[in-house]
């Protein structure tokens, strides 16, 4: 279920750029160790102030806050049946829409949808 959940390494680059949306889990991480995400928890105001706890929103909510609060579409599209590439476009001007791969390497859904919320970070 891990992987529905946006890394934690971009969920604190989302915290920087104004995503505060209630979340069903947190990533806990402490010490530089590897973070682990905690379900159904609660955060206090402390918490939300802490480098411990960070809120760990799911892509779907990721992808309707860039929609809702940006005007920013993101997806993951397929290059086949193995493989995808992230989407990243300001709504109503696709003229500047970015398809997103990396070079050599199959991306799965997932990636994909990594890639295009780092490039979308970009845009705002």
């Amino acid at each position: 279920m891990q992987h529905l959940f946006v890394p934690q390494e971009l969920a604190l680059k989302l915290k920087e750029k104004g995503f505060d949306e209630e979340c069903l889990a947190r990533w806990f991480c402490a010490n530089n160790e590897k973070p682990i995400l905690l379900l159904n928890t609660t955060l206090t105001k402390e918490d939300k102030d802490s480098d411990i706890l960070t809120s760990a929103p799911l892509y779907q909510q990721v992808q309707d806050w860039f929609r809702e609060k940006h005007f920013i579409n993101i997806h993951a599209d397929s290059l086949g049946l193995i493989s995808y590439y992230g989407f990243v476009g300001k709504i109503g001007n696709y003229s500047n829409a970015k398809k997103l791969t990396v070079e050599g390497k199959l991306l799965t859904y997932y990636e994909a949808l990594t890639k295009a919320i780092e490039e979308a970070i970009k845009l705002i």
